[in-house]
């Protein structure tokens, strides 16, 4: 990492911040980690909502007299990070609204897609909560007096992504549009690689019983209501997997 990274990233890492010799009258403010502990440090910049772009050497020339090209090959942002151990989904969102709210999710390790509407945003902000849900792509602005709700339980609006204001939504279902949002921001953060993405699954509401975020906190269904604890929660009962990938799985239902 160099210039204005090297500097933010070496405060929030902690870091030791050095320079190199860029062929400028000054040497540029420069700061590393180890190869081996890049994920552990990925980890640690979600949790400050920072966006980690992955710059790979794209030229096998060992030759020294010439220059190394490198390209981008992957972004990792809050909603896209993967935690191979974590006994939740990590989903990302995008939402649109016109005569209902239409949220669409997906994980992008697993390649899962769904989409889900309400004629309420009150609805929709819980099932974010619910969900869990890290980072929403918000580029119509729908969720902008919500922004401090769900910023409380740290999911982030992503309100930047303004390609998806050129969609033509004319005569489009709310589900189609952001099916389309979320899609594009998936292909982008990827680099072209979405090839696993599934076929988006709608899920209709009234097959569902729908529990407001505080009531499934009163019945402890994935922690407890004093300590917030895991253990003790009726997941904590039923879980009987052996694997992160099964718990995912128990905790779906």
């Amino acid at each position: 990492m160099f210039f204005e990274d090297a500097v933010e990233v070496s405060k929030l890492l902690e870091l030791t911040l050095t320079a190199k010799s860029a062929g400028l009258d000054e040497k540029v403010p420069m700061a590393g980690i180890p190869l081996s502990s890049l994920n552990e440090y990925v980890k640690r910049l979600m949790k400050f909502n920072k966006k980690v772009a992955i710059v790979e050497q794209d030229n096998e020339s060992m030759e020294s007299s010439k220059l190394v090209t490198r390209k981008l090959t992957k972004i990792i942002t809050p909603g896209t990070y993967h935690d191979v151990l974590s006994n939740d989904n990590n989903y990302v969102a995008s939402i649109y609204s016109n005569q209902k709210f239409s949220l669409s999710y997906g994980d992008v390790s697993t390649g899962e897609m769904y989409c889900i509407s309400y004629l309420k945003v009150d609805d929709i902000i819980n099932e974010i909560i619910t969900l869990n849900i890290k980072e929403v792509i918000d580029p119509f602005n729908v969720l902008a007096d919500y922004i401090d709700v769900l910023s409380y339980y740290n999911v982030q609006i992503n309100s930047e992504e303004k390609n998806a204001i050129e969609i033509n939504t004319k005569n489009m279902m709310e589900e189609d549009v952001s099916d389309i949002i979320l899609r594009n921001y998936i292909k982008s953060i990827l680099c072209e690689k979405d090839d696993h993405i599934s076929k988006t699954i709608k899920i209709e509401t009234n097959q569902f019983m729908n529990m407001t975020i505080n009531t499934q906190k009163q019945l402890e269904l994935t922690s407890t209501l004093k300590d917030e604890e895991y253990i003790g929660s009726l997941f904590w009962f039923l879980n009987k997997t052996n694997t992160a990938m099964g718990r995912r799985l128990l905790k779906k239902f």
